[in-house]
């Protein structure tokens, strides 16, 4: 569905990823885990279009993603939540989630849909009138994955949605994150929090200075040494 081949991305002279390749399969959830500045970030902002790429190719199926402008990527059910949430404060909650419905040409499914996403995010219904600024952290998180989920994204890509969030909140996201997996949606999770991650996970990534230092199925790398050593706390 989603492949990156030999990707390479610099900002300035500084390489932030390099000859990165890797697979995403429709309906599968994969995860991309390593240590801040392993270019986790800018492997989303590639495929988002939101950084362009020194080498390589992204393709969605047949088509090529590289060279395109990331509203056309958007249009294309490319959906990214990004790392902080990034909600608009001063706009309400329903005003937010309106906001990610832009670029749809159903308009007419919107409300219906919106009513839907109020069912599985109750206490985003409650707030529906309040401005997005004033919700706390785990709330915004909600908040912009419902900003996701309102666009029909044919990839959900999160982007450390448990950063920052305080363990209960966690534990509620990582479980909204398992219901949509087990809906059939196709995810690409990035987290510092590996152990959630591959939990999370059918298939995993680990970079290292910009490059993938290891990959496999996820029950794997849970039980694999160097994982535990480095990133599992064990």
């Amino acid at each position: 569905m989603l492949k990156l081949e030999n990707v390479s991305v610099n900002y300035g002279n500084v390489i932030a990823i390099e000859n990165v390749s890797m697979e995403l399969k429709e309906g599968e959830t994969i995860s991309i885990v390593g240590a801040n500045g392993a270019g986790k970030s800018t492997t989303l902002k590639a495929i988002s279009g939101l950084v362009k790429c020194r080498t390589g190719s992204i393709k969605l199926g047949d088509l090529d993603l590289t060279k395109m402008e990331p509203d056309r990527i958007v249009k294309e059910g490319i959906i990214q939540v990004p790392e902080g949430r990034r909600v608009f404060p001063q706009m309400s909650v329903l005003e937010n989630i309106e906001m990610g419905a832009t670029l749809r040409k159903d308009k007419s499914n919107i409300a219906g849909e919106i009513k839907e996403i109020f069912k599985r995010f109750p206490r985003l219904e409650e707030r529906s009138k309040q401005m997005a600024g004033t919700l706390s952290g785990g709330e915004q998180q909600m908040l912009a994955i419902a900003r996701g989920l309102i666009a029909k994204p044919k990839i959900l890509m999160l982007d450390e949605p448990s950063l920052g969030l305080a363990p209960l909140i966690i534990d509620e996201i990582a479980k909204l994150i398992l219901e949509l997996k087990e809906r059939g949606m196709t995810i690409l999770l990035i987290e510092q929090n590996a152990r959630m991650a591959l939990k999370l996970s059918d298939r995993a990534y680990v970079l290292e200075t910009g490059r993938v230092a290891l990959e496999g199925h996820a029950q794997a790398l849970l039980e694999d040494d160097f994982m535990k050593k480095a990133y599992l706390g064990a």
